[in-house]
């Protein structure tokens, strides 16, 4: 029996999306697709340089959330107060909520389901695997 494997972020649905509609929406609609990517890769970027804070308890997620956008913003010369962070991060959330399967995997879920193969999702990310 085959097993198709679909590693869920970005191989499900495209990440950038959400977060390219947040932006245009609460910062800038004349963002370029590459600073768009770049704005992006920071705001990633700064997310896991206090993720093990926030892990640890000494930062909230909402404090990692506007942590993470107002100092990719910075790095573009944007400075956002707290509440435009926070305001970001309301309207991120409820764009999340809006994602859609790639096309491409709508077209291929019928070729799965008629032809009986399993289907497994990964959910481990980037995460690094020591031992």
């Amino acid at each position: 029996m085959k097993t198709i494997i679909f590693d869920v972020d970005d191989t499900l649905y495209d990440q950038l999306q959400p977060f390219k509609n947040t932006v245009h929406q609460q910062i800038d609609s004349s963002f370029s697709d590459d600073d768009m990517i770049r704005l992006y890769k920071a705001c990633r970027h700064y997310s896991d340089e206090v993720f093990e804070k926030h892990m640890s308890g000494e930062m909230t997620a909402l404090e990692l959330q506007t942590y993470r956008i107002t100092k990719a913003c910075n790095d573009f010369g944007i400075a956002l107060t707290e509440e435009d962070a926070i305001q970001f991060q309301h309207t991120y959330l409820q764009e999340l909520k809006q994602i859609t399967l790639f096309s491409s995997l709508t077209e291929v879920l019928p070729t799965i389901v008629n032809n009986n193969w399993q289907v497994a999702f990964s959910l481990m990310g980037n995460m690094t695997i020591s031992g």
